[in-house]
């Protein structure tokens, strides 16, 4: 029977729920489609989500959902969409292996500005089937920063990964040489990556609760210094980092009383996690400054985490200047799994490409958000 592509309404939540259960009878663990409908769009809304299903008569077979939001690229403002959460049963059922395509092929056709985010590594299937219809895939690159050796030693997981590591580990941490050996490094690439300057104007730092007009502000002054950067106003900021979520830590950074950057932090307590084990992990989610004060920021960043006491320090980073700040301040890049990749139709718009990845502005904060932290 032929694949129809249909809108996620009420009618099909029987139909996605035995989907799902197919899925996990099958042995698919990690993701599940939602299972209840978004909300109505309200008119003038800039962020919103539609979810497609791919159906077989009264079955469904996969689904995918498009979130659109606006982004600025080379100096103008477009919507594009996110191409989230595309899951096919061919993933458990080999009759259904051509589903994944057809999605991808509709999603097209709805939003021909597309873009996907994280996806697990380049070695996944969905990159690979991006990079055969001729998408443009970047890593956005990993940082650390170890803040307590001693527990990093003990919790990292990709570490010790053998029972020799394992002793090896707790052996360093035990006396003390692995703390020190850690905190020489992060010495070694901040001194590596010092560049010498004057003395800046003295520095104010403030937590808050809420993007106001000063956001706006501040925006309109750094998105100059960006190719490719979704916009960063209140109205959005505010969707996407509510005041009353509580797992947020804004910092704002403020010279002669005036605004010159922001960052979102999370500090999250993980519980055997498959990197992290049960390390504090400290995030910086998202931010945005005026040129020159990026290296402040970040340092700010990671004295905050310290002095909530996390143990590790992470950050995926795109633009240049980003990342820069991050190595001046002592961060170590690692392996990514975090991907960002544009359709054809957005790479034209992107133009020229090599000199817009530079200057990508794509942080955990964008696509799915910092889920998993």
């Amino acid at each position: 029977m032929a694949i129809s592509i249909e809108r996620f309404d009420e009618a099909w939540v029987p139909a996605v729920k035995a989907f799902n259960a197919r899925l996990r009878a099958g042995g698919e663990q990690e993701f599940d489609f939602p299972e209840v409908p978004p909300p109505a769009e309200l008119p003038q809304q800039r962020i919103f989500q539609r979810l497609h299903l791919a159906c077989e008569g009264e079955h469904v077979r996969g689904g995918f959902i498009l979130r659109w939001q606006d982004f600025w690229i080379n100096n103008q403002v477009q919507s594009i969409a996110h191409y989230r959460l595309p899951l096919s049963e061919g993933i458990v059922d080999k009759r259904y292996a051509r589903v994944a395509t057809h999605l991808l092929r509709s999603a097209l056709k709805t939003e021909p500005l597309l873009f996907c985010l994280g996806m697990g590594g380049l070695g996944r299937p969905l990159p690979q089937m991006l990079k055969a219809l001729r998408w443009v895939l970047h890593e956005v690159p990993f940082y650390f920063h170890v803040l307590r050796g001693n527990t990093f030693l003990r919790e990292v997981q990709p570490l010790r990964a053998s029972p020799s590591r394992r002793r090896t580990m707790d052996l360093a941490a035990q006396c003390g040489l692995g703390h020190l050996a850690l905190a020489a490094l992060h010495v070694g690439q901040r001194w590596k990556r010092h560049t010498p300057g004057k003395p800046g104007r003295p520095v104010e730092v403030e937590a808050f609760a809420e993007f106001g007009p000063w956001a706006d502000d501040l925006w309109r002054r750094a998105r100059k210094h960006y190719a490719v950067c979704s916009v960063r106003n209140s109205d959005t900021l505010n969707q996407l980092y509510p005041p009353d979520d509580r797992r947020f830590v804004r910092i704002r950074l403020m010279r002669d009383g005036y605004p010159v950057g922001w960052i979102v932090l999370l500090d999250t307590q993980m519980s055997e996690h498959k990197q992290f084990g049960n390390m504090r992990v400290g995030t910086l989610v998202d931010g945005m400054a005026e040129p020159g004060e990026l290296d402040k920021l970040v340092a700010v960043a990671i004295q905050t985490l310290k002095l909530r006491g996390a143990h590790l320090a992470i950050s995926n980073q795109a633009h240049v200047d980003w990342r820069q700040s991050l190595e001046r301040c002592g961060f170590i890049g690692g392996p990514s799994n975090y991907i960002f990749a544009c359709s054809p139709q957005l790479a034209k718009l992107m133009e020229p490409l090599v000199g817009s990845l530079e200057r990508l502005h794509m942080t955990r904060g964008d696509g799915d958000g910092p889920i998993h932290l």
